[in-house]
């Protein structure tokens, strides 16, 4: 499992003052707000103190240490911001999407491998799986009635699902 993991991206500044304006991979921009330290590298090496974390439509506005003006912060601008894992409580049963990337896709009943997972991304709805097939994409809806279980635990890991 990945130490860091990717919790956002720095999508353009805000002000004179160095402020970023993150989109946010978190469950929500309130989850993102709630961390003390980000990282501008998914190896953890360029840590960085959050300063100040506000929402606003949506978006996280961030101000962390060693970002002082806009010329500054536009460097920054398409960089991805990472997270250390024992940073972040997460619920029983709850998993982070940084350690399903790449499992494998199998049917509940048949045991028949659909492909690997790719992306996970959000459609509003529900969380919408991305799925590669020998090079075809499909698109599943990550909702109860289809995703029977994740297996994290075994090799090989799994993703199980059942045709609806």
């Amino acid at each position: 499992m990945k130490e860091y993991l990717e919790a956002g991206k720095i999508i353009n500044k805000r002000g004179l003052s160095g402020e970023l304006k993150i989109e946010s991979y978190c469950d929500s921009p309130q989850a993102f707000c709630s961390f003390k330290r980000v990282f501008l590298d998914r190896d953890g090496k360029d840590e960085r103190s959050v300063i100040s974390a506000k929402i606003y439509k949506g978006y996280v506005y961030l101000k962390i240490d060693g970002v002082s003006d806009s010329e500054e912060a536009d460097r920054l601008r398409g960089k991805s911001l990472y997270i250390f894992r024992n940073d972040v409580h997460i619920g029983e049963g709850r998993i982070f999407i940084d350690d399903i990337i790449g499992l494998q896709v199998k049917d509940a009943d048949t045991g028949e491998v659909y492909g690997v997972l790719k992306d996970v991304f959000n459609s509003g709805a529900s969380d919408i799986l991305s799925i590669d097939r020998n090079g075809k994409e499909y698109l599943i809806p990550s909702v109860d009635e289809i995703v029977v279980s994740i297996d994290t635990e075994r090799y090989p890991v799994s993703l199980t699902m059942r045709k609806k």
